[in-house]
């Protein structure tokens, strides 16, 4: 029964993922010229940070441990991942101009990113194997 809600809870975060990514890179396509950032639009980001909640999930539940290690490695690896896709996109969107086309470059870089991570965990969500049981 566990195995069964976690598989249907990571399928629910792979979805907000995906498709809160897609509205950040939607977001790009539209605002790209923008003088001004658009952050009015950026209903993107709750599916992103859904998806940050899903990969805890899927990594704790990947690795043989305790289970009070297991929800342990979940929350750094969530947190971990939220800093490193910031970290990330900053970088890209310094290709931008200063201003209004940096902002969304950064939001549609997240949104890409989480695009990937979200159909990687609804792959992971539909194949067996995961998560993983912990032997004695």
């Amino acid at each position: 029964m566990g195995t069964v809600v976690s598989r249907v809870l990571l399928a629910i975060c792979a979805v907000c993922a995906v498709a809160g990514g897609a509205a950040l890179v939607a977001q790009v396509v539209v605002y790209f010229g923008a003088d001004q950032y658009m952050p009015e639009f950026q209903v993107g980001g709750y599916g992103f940070l859904i998806g940050v909640v899903g990969l805890g999930l899927y990594v704790g539940g990947a690795v043989r441990l305790h289970v009070v290690a297991r929800i342990a490695v979940g929350v750094l690896v969530a947190l971990m991942s939220y800093i490193a896709t910031f970290v990330i996109a900053f970088l890209v969107s310094l290709a931008a101009h200063p201003g209004g086309p940096r902002g969304n470059l950064e939001d549609g870089t997240i949104g890409a990113i989480w695009v990937l991570v979200g159909g990687f965990l609804a792959v992971r969500a539909a194949m067996r194997g995961w998560p993983v049981r912990r032997t004695a």
